[in-house]
């Protein structure tokens, strides 16, 4: 099943992102207290969305989304994290 995550459910699924960081071996860090609240902002605020695959009631994928202007031409895009 594919849950769009509430706020409240953030907490939820922000392991997931913290998993794809190490397994991915990617540059920099993650700090889930500062993923976390960042993507309650994002969903709060209207411009992020974070959908969520379940498998026996338990996230096993997520994909967040977010709209913004870029910070160096204004212009309107869409991230993917």
């Amino acid at each position: 099943m594919i849950k769009q995550i509430e706020p409240s459910d953030v907490k939820s699924v922000i392991y997931l992102g913290e998993r794809f960081y190490k397994e991915g071996n990617l540059p920099g860090s993650f700090v889930p207290e500062i993923a976390e609240a960042n993507w309650v902002k994002f969903i709060t605020a209207g411009f992020g969305k974070i959908f969520a695959y379940y498998s026996n009631d338990v996230p096993v994928g997520a994909i967040g989304i977010f709209v913004a202007n870029d910070v160096n031409d204004g212009e309107l895009i869409a991230e993917e994290a």
